[in-house]
């Protein structure tokens, strides 16, 4: 949970230079205390997509640059249906380990606490291949945000915030 919780912070940046802390702070405070569920709802709707992101909502400032930066994994319809199934199969895990183990052996006895040990240990299987997806996605976030902090990448940005898109110099010096 708590790297998914992070995933879902990082997953976007937004406003003027001197508010993306506040932002970020109040997205740390929103998935904070959000269950496991809620917290692969978010996932489904914020990082893990097969649409584009709908227009922006961000709002003007009327004297500062206001930015907004966003990270996604863009799935395909088939991709999505299988990680959706997935995580509703960890949901399901995680809602039956903790409210209905108990139910489901008898661990008063020996035999009981072996096949509940047995069961722990498929589940764990599954926590662990979940776990090990979630890990990848970090790993390809971080190698993706040491992409963009490359010198290279900086100075393409750079240029494209001051001139914008290299067709539209060469579009202004076309003679009519």
């Amino acid at each position: 949970e708590k790297l998914r919780k992070a995933l879902l912070v990082e997953s976007e940046i937004a406003g003027t230079l001197d508010s993306i802390p506040a932002f970020r702070n109040a997205r740390v405070e929103k998935y904070r205390t959000m269950t496991l569920g809620s917290l692969i709802k978010e996932t489904k709707t914020t990082f893990l997509r097969t649409e584009p992101f709908p227009d922006d909502d961000l709002r003007p400032h009327p004297s500062k640059i206001v930015v907004r930066t966003r990270r996604a994994i863009r799935l395909t319809e088939d991709n999505a249906a299988t990680v959706e199934k997935d995580l509703k199969k960890l949901v399901t895990l995680r809602n039956d380990l903790v409210h209905h183990l108990m139910e489901q052996f008898d661990i008063s006895s020996v035999e009981g606490c072996r096949a509940a040990l047995s069961h722990l240990e498929e589940c764990r299987q599954t926590v662990d291949a979940a776990y090990t997806t979630l890990r990848q996605w970090a790993h390809d976030w971080i190698a993706a945000g040491e992409a963009m902090a490359s010198p290279d990448f900086q100075a393409e940005f750079v240029e494209f915030l001051i001139i914008g898109e290299p067709n539209q110099v060469e579009q202004c010096d076309a003679k009519p």
